[in-house]
C-alpha cells in the first residue's frame, strides 16, 4: 500500500471526513507554539529549506512560546506527546492536520468553509533531510487538483540544488513552470545563489542573487516538520 496515494484517492472520493480528521488530531495536541509574522506555508515550520530566500516578500516568521498580540500572530502550532507537529492554524485562513508515515508526512488544509482546500506532502531521506515538498490545491468541490507545486532538493558536499516546479490547469489546458536554484554551502550554511528559469525544456540565463538570511544545512527533521 502507498499511504500518500491511497489517502489522496480517498480524500478526493469523499471517503474521508477531513473535519473529523482535524478534530482527531486536535485531540492529541499536548502543547502549542506560536509564530509571529510568518507569510509562507506553515510559517516558521515551512518544510521548504529555501523558499523564503528566493521568493520575494516572504518570511518564515519568529517562533514564540507565548502567544503574541493578535496583529502579529500568524500561525498556531499543535504538537503531540512525541513532539511531532500535527496541527497548524494559519490565522484567518485555514487549519491543517498532519499525518505521519515512514519518511513522509501528509498535511490536509481545511478552509473557513470546512472544505479540504490543499494537500501538502513532504518526503525525507534517511538522514531526515527534506527531499520532496509537494502542494496540491483542490477545486472548490475538493474532488480534483487544479494547481500544484513540487520542490526537490539535492544535497552535495559543496552545494544544494533546489528545483521548483509548478503546474496549473486553465480552461482545460495545463501549464508548466520550472526554476532551479543552486546554493553553495560554506561552513554548513547556504551562500549566495544562482537562479535559472526553464522555458519549454530550454535553459534560461543564470542570474546571481544574494542570500539575505543565514540558513544552516539542513535545518529540518521529519519528526517536527
Amino acid at each position: 500500500m502507498d499511504f500518500v496515494r491511497d489517502y489522496m484517492r480517498a480524500l478526493l472520493a469523499k471517503e474521508i471526513d477531513a473535519v473529523a480528521e482535524l478534530q482527531e488530531q486536535r485531540s492529541r495536541v499536548v502543547y502549542q507554539q506560536y509564530c509571529a509574522g510568518g507569510t509562507i506555508h506553515r510559517g516558521y515550520y515551512c518544510p521548504s529549506l529555501t523558499e523564503d530566500l528566493w521568493l520575494g516578500n516572504t518570511k518564515r516568521g519568529r517562533l514564540c512560546k507565548k502567544r503574541p498580540p493578535e496583529e502579529r500572530l500568524s500561525h498556531i502550532y499543535g504538537f503531540d506527546a512525541a513532539d511531532r507537529l500535527i496541527v497548524v492554524e494559519h490565522m484567518h485562513c485555514s487549519k491543517e492536520y498532519i499525518l505521519y508515515d515512514t519518511g513522509v508526512t501528509l498535511g490536509v488544509e481545511i478552509d473557513n468553509a470546512n472544505n479540504a482546500s490543499a494537500v501538502n506532502i513532504c518526503r525525507y531521506d534517511v538522514n531526515g533531510r527534506i527531499q520532496i515538498y509537494e502542494c496540491y490545491f483542490l477545486t472548490p468541490k475538493a474532488d480534483q487538483v487544479f494547481y500544484m507545486t513540487r520542490e526537490t532538493f539535492r544535497y552535495l558536499p559543496d552545494r544544494v540544488i533546489d528545483n521548483w516546479y509548478r503546474e496549473m490547469e486553465y480552461e482545460g489546458e495545463w501549464f508548466h513552470t520550472h526554476h532551479r536554484y543552486v546554493f553553495p554551502v560554506k561552513d554548513g550554511y547556504l551562500g549566495d545563489y544562482t537562479a535559472e528559469n526553464f522555458y519549454h525544456g530550454r535553459n534560461g540565463v543564470k542570474v546571481p542573487y544574494r542570500a539575505t538570511k543565514k540558513r544552516k544545512v539542513p535545518p529540518c527533521n521529519p519528526e517536527n516538520r
